[in-house]
């Protein structure tokens, strides 16, 4: 199959690039090991399970997947470097227009961050890995 080594690229990157972003506040973890899970789900069980069940990457991953939570210090987090960013934005830009567009677009990112579960329900088990076939 061609897209099995591109999907293993990917899923690696994406995993490279999350564990980066562990100690750059700007690179977002979790939505990059969303894309290494999905990649993975698609060309290696092996990783797949790996991610799942990591002892770091794992909880966010399984959180989102399965009940679409977003951490209460997540959603801050975001929602704050937004706002910033539209500030920047507003002082550094020579017209109005591209600061209007951008807030706009980043209040409705915020509010649909905002509306995601910060918590997931008290009955949770660690639940198996979705979609785990061999390849």
């Amino acid at each position: 199959m061609f897209w099995r080594p591109v999907l293993l690229v990917v899923g690696g990157l994406a995993v490279a690039l999350g564990v980066i972003g562990l100690f750059v506040p700007a690179l977002p973890t979790t939505p990059l090991m969303l894309l290494a899970l999905w990649a993975f789900s698609k060309s290696s069980t092996r990783l797949l399970n790996w991610l799942w069940y990591h002892p770091t990457f794992g909880p966010s991953v399984r959180a989102w997947f399965m009940y679409q939570v977003i951490p209460r210090v997540a959603k801050i987090a975001a929602v704050v470097t937004m706002t910033l960013s539209v500030v920047l934005l507003i002082l550094l830009a020579e017209s109005w227009l591209l600061p209007t567009i951008v807030a706009a677009i980043l209040a409705s990112v915020a509010r649909w961050i905002c509306t995601r579960r910060s918590e997931q329900p008290a009955y949770v088990t660690l639940g198996h890995c979705p979609r785990a076939q061999s390849k």
